[in-house]
């Protein structure tokens, strides 16, 4: 029994496992047999190329462990093999790689086809860099148009927000995968005006729009979004909070989809289904796992099917290039092992932001981003914020005031800025300053982040607008 229509990424993989010389089967306990085996022969095979080939995993990785990891798998236990070489391999945390990101390098130059380099948020001022080959690219391409045959039909027009103008950039890489799907695909400036993206898009009519979260939003937004309607949309690269996620959906009058990825997942980690329940993971080339904050793995069995929330590691198993073992990716995360109601035998996995994005509050775990954005994005009137956190210390511990900037839309009340004070109020502790401006030069590109600035002088903010 092949895996349905509309379940696109297991065909895919069920085609991989076959040409390795392993039986899907014709049910979701065989296929999900066959993957473990799958994914336990490629994390041996990629233990042995880290340990030869990087300088990083050299040092750390014992010689017998890929070894134990096959003798296990090859009598018929490999779902232990598999956990039990995790467990014995210390994190990876992203300082490392953007510490010194050629020592994770395991190809030589001339095999390296693409560069993608991107700002640490966990390491000041440093830059990591993130190589692939032309087949870890293909692994990439494969997976973006497997998985958009999962949301869309063939002959479906796809717009995407992103830049493209680069080989092995996103757009570049995702024109191709709406080329093999058979889709046709529009890259777009994200720079441009948002009146001449709209007059794009109605030009074009897409059935599906990618985009950032923000950008979707503020586009949502925009008086001119009506003309658009019905429209699908895939949100990827940043947090996506309900709220944001709402919005978009009742400005851009379609349903709203989620991708995970990340640069060290070769950009592509997990897509929603049409049932919009968690994201599928790209569990052929990676494993997912979700840490507690003491660094053990959690057990979705364990806990009926769903880990409790976490730290989302990724492993990757097929990548030449740069092998990343056990990489803390910084986001909280869970793990669903359940059914899906679309008949994928594929694990989910649901994102709710960074962990690191809050500013600390005294007495408390502080208030996150996440907290921010399903607040303020319930507001009709904000198209993105930036959030500014004062500090009374040089350390950045103690907490002297917020301040929130405001994108608002064209047509936002007079009062907006004590409207958005009074909401966002409610999430603070007595006693903690906040201000609130108006202002329209906030990018609607890139992640949303909060801005930690030192004010050992005190907490000083502008002026309120007169």
């Amino acid at each position: 029994m092949s895996p349905p229509p509309h379940v696109p990424l297991d065909a895919w993989i069920a085609g991989r496992l076959r040409a390795a010389g392993l039986d899907p089967g014709d049910s979701p306990e065989t296929f999900r047999a066959a993957l473990t085996r799958w994914q336990a022969i490629r994390l041996a095979e990629t233990l042995d190329h880290a340990r030869a080939h990087s300088l990083r995993y050299r040092k750390t990785l014992s010689p017998s462990l890929a070894e134990t990891l096959r003798s296990r798998t090859a009598a018929g236990f490999a779902g232990p093999a598999l956990r039990g070489a995790l467990a014995a391999l210390p994190p990876t945390a992203p300082e490392e790689l953007a510490g010194d990101p050629e020592a994770f390098l395991a190809v030589s130059p001339s095999e390296v086809e693409g560069v993608i380099s991107v700002p640490s948020s966990g390491t000041s001022g440093k830059i990591k860099r993130v190589y692939a080959t032309a087949e870890d690219l293909r692994d990439t391409v494969d997976f973006f148009a497997h998985g958009m045959r999962s949301l869309l039909d063939p002959g479906a027009r796809v717009a995407m927000l992103m830049s493209g103008d680069r080989p092995g950039s996103v757009g570049d890489l995702f024109s191709r995968a709406m080329d093999q799907a058979g889709m046709d695909c529009r890259i777009l400036s994200p720079a441009a005006a948002e009146e001449d993206i709209l007059a794009r898009l109605a030009s074009f009519r897409p059935h599906c729009l990618v985009a950032l979260p923000g950008q979707a939003l503020s586009l949502a937004r925009h008086p001119g979004a009506g003309a658009l309607n019905p429209l699908s949309v895939l949100l990827s690269a940043d947090a996506v909070s309900p709220v944001l996620a709402g919005a978009v959906a009742a400005g851009l009058g379609g349903p709203v989809f989620t991708h995970y990825g990340m640069t060290e997942t070769g950009l592509a980690g997990a897509v929603e289904c049409r049932e919009r329940r968690g994201c599928h993971g790209r569990e052929a080339d990676l494993y997912l796992e979700i840490l507690d904050a003491g660094g053990q793995a959690l057990d979705p069995e364990a806990h009926h099917g769903i880990t409790p929330w976490g730290e989302i590691a990724v492993t990757t198993l097929t990548r030449r290039a740069m092998p990343l073992l056990r990489y803390r990716s910084g986001d909280r995360g869970r793990l669903i092992t359940l059914p899906c109601p679309c008949g994928s035998s594929l694990h989910r996995l649901e994102v709710q932001g960074r962990l690191g994005e809050r500013a600390p509050l005294r007495g408390g775990p502080g208030i996150s981003l996440w907290d921010m954005d399903n607040c303020l994005y319930g507001l009709p009137f904000v198209s993105g914020f930036a959030v500014t956190a004062h500090y009374a210390d040089k350390d950045c511990t103690r907490l002297a005031g917020l301040l929130l900037e405001l994108r608002p839309t064209q047509d936002a009340p007079a009062d907006a800025p004590q409207r958005a004070e009074k909401a966002l109020a409610r999430l603070l502790p007595e006693g903690i300053p906040l201000r609130v401006l108006l202002s329209g030069d906030l990018p609607r590109t890139g992640k949303q982040a909060i801005r930690h600035l030192a004010d050992p002088g005190g907490f000083r903010l502008p002026a309120p607008e007169a």
